[in-house]
């Protein structure tokens, strides 16, 4: 088969194909760096570049070892610099907090894993944030190691690590991970999914066909935006020659029973639901308004898109060492694995933008965040470069530039407060915060909190980090939370709480008229820009008794 012979790299071995014909091994002989030209036995400067170049002479031949490095280093980076920087967490944590606590088939606006695993992570992090980032980070890995694994069915192991590496360029695998919501868990799936389709597509195995199906249940578990890449996937079995073959042996059909059979709870509750995070996906997607619109808001919508990705381009550019190069032809044999990797690469987005312009809708920029999983495998299968020692040290060093420019701005939007958002929410003292809730409530009832009644952002918080087992309860809307029970607030008591340095209950409230007002929270930071203030308004509702 055609596939087949496409299948077949693995660590430690040469195989003809995509990027095979790269003529000698340029790690050896007069063009490897060598150690004491660099001045070694003398110390120095010399003695960094020499180790430098022991260093990229270890990833040309050990890219295995060399990927698990990264791996640790990402995860123990990403995750240590919002823990450093930030007093709380992001808003979409915060609505996963108070939402995660009731464990649902699906919730009003979205699929249920997210807020699923916020909730594990609070069980047994809490009061403590530094687990929310590390989650970002296991999902952002966890998806390079897929990329990974389906590079080296591809390519080469050290091309597939370059690969890999260029995909750290686009930014939600970086500083985006630090608001771990439905789009970053859904990461993983999206790329174990394109590793085991690919898998399925050429070796024809029930377990990959198995795998499949769980990949892609788990991605719709994650966000319905899985359809993205589900639809141009399935277009390809059924356009491409070889993908097509699949529709004649059973792993197909598998795979279909088993995504069916994983997402029967779900769409029953969705059913029930009235399809309300399609509602809510509906209402978010606007109508746009005439044919200039349309365009300004497909291009904006496009623009977003790229601009998430643009530092994997120019880092791959750098890798490149030249201007710009056309690609190589490749072998018939091979030219399967490329156009299996343009669709994964661009059919999300071909995707989108069509949905968006058959249904005149504005889609929002955020829902293009994991379009780009596979854009560093396509970038290498594709041009082919030659990647030796001194293509290594390009990237190693366009990597390490990238890395520390994100760092610098994470640096700046939560230290500087450059780019802050209204609410500030990672700088928000919140720990101080639930603690004067929750000493405000026990001085007045002298009884554990049992409700706290508000918007994610205040009532996220305390759920956080009070120590007492609060339940949050959104905007008093029970559209929003229908498993809450307003009767068992009225017999414990609950507290209301509002941003606003307006004293007058929102219209939300009207249920619990009988709550008594109190003087609101002034909470205060200190920054290294002044003192960042918040006003939060609060009622006592209270307890009722048996």
């Amino acid at each position: 088969m055609e596939a087949s012979r496409a299948n077949g790299a693995r660590a430690g071995t040469k195989r003809p194909g995509i990027l095979a014909a790269q003529g000698p091994n340029w790690g050896d002989g007069a063009s490897r760096m060598n150690a004491s030209a660099y001045g070694m036995e003398m110390g120095g400067p010399g003695a960094d570049a020499g180790r430098f170049a022991r260093l990229i002479d270890r990833i040309e031949k050990r890219p295995t070892e060399a990927f698990a490095a990264f791996a640790i280093l990402h995860l123990a980076l990403w995750t240590l610099v919002p823990t450093l920087l930030c007093r709380n967490l992001p808003l979409d944590v915060l609505e996963g907090i108070a939402y995660g606590q009731h464990w649902q088939w699906g919730y009003w606006k979205h699929p249920p894993m997210p807020w699923l695993l916020d909730d594990l992570v609070r069980r047994m992090t809490a009061p403590h944030i530094w687990g929310f980032f590390l989650l970002g980070q296991v999902a952002a890995v966890a998806c390079f190691w897929a990329i990974w694994r389906l590079g080296c069915e591809i390519l080469r192991p050290v091309e597939a690590l370059a690969a890999t590496l260029l995909l750290d360029g686009c930014v939600t695998f970086n500083v985006a991970t630090f608001e771990v919501n439905h789009n970053i868990i859904q990461l993983p799936f999206f790329g174990l999914a394109g590793w085991s389709l690919y898998r399925a597509f050429v070796g024809a195995k029930t377990l990959d066909w198995v795998l499949v199906g769980v990949w892609f249940a788990f991605a719709f578990y994650a966000k319905y935006t899985a359809a993205t890449l589900l639809l141009p996937v399935l277009l390809f079995s059924i356009v491409d020659p070889t993908a097509r073959r699949c529709w004649s042996g059973p792993g197909v059909y598998i795979a279909m029973a088993i995504f069916a059979a994983l997402m029967a709870p779900h769409v029953i509750w969705l059913v029930g639901s009235d399809f309300s995070p399609i509602r809510f996906a509906n209402e978010k997607a606007t109508e746009v308004a005439g044919l200039a619109s349309l365009v300004s808001s497909t291009a904006g919508f496009i623009g977003n898109a790229l601009a998430r990705d643009i530092c994997t381009l120019l880092m791959f550019w750098i890798m490149l060492g030249r201007w710009w190069t056309l690609p190589n032809p490749v072998p018939p044999a091979e030219r399967f694995a490329q156009r299996y990797l343009a669709v994964l690469a661009f059919g999300p987005l071909v995707i989108s933008v069509a949905g968006g312009v058959l249904l005149q809708r504005h889609f929002t920029a955020g829902w293009a965040s994991q379009f780009w999983c596979f854009t560093g495998l396509f970038l290498v299968a594709q041009w082919r470069p030659r990647i030796d020692a001194a293509a290594l040290r390009r990237l190693v060093l366009a990597w390490s530039a990238f890395t520390l420019l994100m760092v610098a701005s994470q640096v700046g939007a939560q230290a500087f407060l450059i780019g802050r958002g209204s609410l500030m929410s990672p700088q928000f003292p919140g720990a101080e915060f639930a603690a004067a809730v929750t000493a405000a409530w026990h001085k007045e009832t002298g009884q554990p909190l049992s409700y706290v009644i508000g918007d994610d952002f205040e009532a996220g918080t305390v759920v956080l980090f009070s120590p007492d087992p609060v339940v949050a309860y959104h905007e008093a809307n029970h559209d929003y939370m229908p498993w809450i029970d307003e009767v068992d607030i009225r017999r414990r008591g609950a507290v209301l709480l509002w941003v606003s340095k307006d004293p007058r209950r929102p219209a939300d409230f009207a249920a619990f008229a009988q709550a008594q007002p109190r003087e609101p929270f002034v909470m205060r930071q200190p920054t290294l820009r002044g003192d960042l203030v918040w006003t939060i308004q609060w009622a006592l509702l209270p307890p009722a008794g048996p």
